[in-house]
């Protein structure tokens, strides 16, 4: 009877624990979930889904970084360029949509007559003359808050930086595209 007893005494204590693990087991698993579910959604860099490009907001803030660091701005720098800066982006994008915006093309170019190609080409010089113009007026700005290296590092910064973002679009690594692989031939010999 005493052994009975005890036999079922350690009976019920081994499905005690094992109850207490699964109850652990499952604890762990709600908490664990409950914290994953509590982290912010992250904003993707680059945008899959639409179409491929990167979101503008980390475009700016890269952009932002990739220049600050190439013209070792200083603080009192910074707070004069920034905003002179800023100013010719707006202008740049505004002039543009206003010139892209008036070319937009219902066909393809190899659908196009021969006047609608010599509009398109008319209207790209157009665009790149008045960027030149845009660019060359506020050099001048620029001059004002920066030394001239830091002005010509600004223009060539900044193609830099469209070259880093387009070899990072295109898969490349910081090496540039990759290279082909060609075997050497042997010459034949009889």
């Amino acid at each position: 009877m005493i052994y009975m007893m005890m036999k079922q005494q350690l009976f019920f204590n081994y499905k005690f624990l094992i109850m207490k693990k699964v109850i652990l087991f499952f604890s762990a698993i709600v908490l664990f979930s409950l914290t994953i579910m509590a982290q912010p959604p992250q904003k993707p860099m680059y945008n899959k889904g639409g179409g491929g490009a990167y979101n503008k907001e980390n475009i700016q803030a890269m952009k932002i970084a990739f220049l600050t660091k190439h013209l070792a701005l200083t603080e009192l720098q910074a707070t004069s360029f920034w905003p002179i800066y800023n100013k010719y982006e707006a202008e740049k994008k505004v002039l543009r949509k206003n010139t892209i915006g008036e070319e937009k093309l219902s066909k393809s170019l190899d659908e196009i007559s021969d006047i609608d190609a010599n509009k398109v080409i008319d209207n790209y010089y157009s665009l790149k003359t008045k960027e030149l113009e845009l660019s060359k007026k506020y050099t001048e700005d620029f001059k004002k808050v920066l030394e001239p290296k830091q002005v010509a590092k600004l223009i060539t910064s900044e193609a830099q930086f469209k070259k880093m973002l387009m070899q990072g679009h295109n898969g490349y690594n910081k090496q540039g595209p990759p290279k082909p692989q060609i075997q050497p031939t042997k010459p034949v010999t009889e």
